[in-house]
């Protein structure tokens, strides 16, 4: 029998008459119909209504048709064993294979030898079932549907409540485990998967990544927390009355901190300018007081010295005037310091305006995922088109 479509799965039961073997099939031939009683269908139906009357004919199973063949039965081989026949029946003696064999001895023993020395009629009646479903579909698919339902409602809670929302999925893994103990004590032991079996993987598979959901919504909560407060905070007092003159007030003390800050620059811009004009002239200065051939080496110091405080003259009057940002390219470290800023911006941004998006969507892509599941774990269910209705 083939279980891998359970609990949707059809059975094909095969019963097999043979002619006597004295009678070759030249012979007898077996002339098999295969017809299900009406009273059978009528009993099944009644009893899918739930009818006291009606009753199945196989417990759980819901015969389908019947389907009857004739065939030619070839000689098959068996190992001899004389044991195996009881000699106190006289009509043992009478066979003579058996007396031909006996003949041969202990020679005989391991010989292989035919049932039957002309073919036979062998007539095969096949019996179509099919399960009818409606147990399992109860007390494990609608079970544990409801149980995945209440392991999403866990995102109604507060992104903040880890606790709650993890114990709450962890409970309903241990539903769903208690039902895969029950499932695999219902069925007999196999070498493959049943859509049943997968099923529930796929069910507590999916709550494993709901609780991993939920310490990932945490951290986000977490990461924008203090930012969350702030414009909470904000938005609160926007309604209120005294909100416009105390926007005015921080309003005018920004533009004097601007201010101030502006003409701190200029003082500091003036400063530089004023030593980098001052370095100039007593270069000029030393060139024209001394000659060329006296002092050479001591000239070439001095020049040395004034290019290297021009130069620094230049960086601060540059990291002045671009507001402590030099005018020349940074490094590839400083780079990607600046970029992993950047994103870190935007990650904590996201955490404060998308946290309550991002619930609502972890939420509704695994019910889509679940629902996406059920329906294509179950190949033969009768939400297939084409499937075989069995009820």
């Amino acid at each position: 029998m083939e279980f891998r479509r359970f609990p949707f799965d059809r059975q094909a039961l095969e019963f097999i008459i043979r002619a006597p073997a004295s009678m070759p099939r030249n012979t007898l031939v077996l002339m098999p119909k295969a017809k299900v009683d009406p009273v059978i269908y009528r009993q099944q139906n009644k009893s899918a209504r739930q009818d006291p009357d009606g009753k199945d004919v196989i417990g759980g199973w819901r015969v389908v048709h019947m389907t009857a063949q004739e065939r030619s039965l070839l000689s098959n081989t068996t190992t001899w064993d004389p044991d195996g026949f009881d000699t106190i029946d006289s009509d043992v003696w009478d066979d003579p294979l058996f007396n031909l064999m006996e003949s041969l001895g202990d020679s005989a023993s391991s010989v292989n030898i035919p049932y039957y020395s002309n073919a036979l009629s062998e007539a095969s009646f096949v019996v179509h079932v099919c399960r009818i479903p409606s147990s399992y579909t109860y007390n494990f698919l609608i079970l544990v549907t409801l149980m995945y339902a209440i392991a999403l409602v866990s995102y109604l809670l507060s992104p903040g409540d880890l606790d709650p929302r993890v114990n709450l999925s962890l409970t309903v893994i241990l539903g769903v485990v208690f039902f895969q103990i029950m499932l695999s004590d219902l069925l007999p032991i196999t070498g493959y998967l049943t859509d049943m079996h997968y099923f529930t993987f796929y069910s507590t598979l999916l709550i494993v990544m709901m609780a991993f959901s939920h310490v990932i919504i945490f951290a986000i909560f977490h990461r924008g927390e203090r930012k969350r407060a702030v414009i909470h905070r904000v938005k609160k007092l926007s309604k209120s009355r005294r909100m416009a003159p105390a926007v005015l007030r921080v309003q005018r003390l920004a533009r004097v901190y601007l201010a101030r800050k502006y003409l701190h620059y200029l003082r500091e811009v003036r400063a530089e300018q004023e030593a980098l004009t001052k370095i100039e002239v007593e270069v000029a200065g030393q060139r024209s007081s001394r000659s060329s051939s006296s002092s050479s080496s001591s000239i070439v110091v001095k020049e040395t010295k004034a290019e290297k405080q021009k130069a620094s003259a230049a960086k601060a009057v540059s990291r002045v005037m671009f507001s402590g940002r030099e005018s020349k390219s940074l490094h590839f470290s400083q780079r990607v310091l600046r970029l992993i800023k950047k994103i870190d911006a935007l990650i904590e941004s996201f955490c404060v305006f998308c946290l309550d998006h991002t619930n609502w969507f972890v939420a509704i892509g695994f019910t889509a995922g679940y629902t996406i599941m059920m329906t294509t774990s179950f190949k033969d269910a009768t939400w297939h088109r084409g499937a075989h209705v069995c009820k």
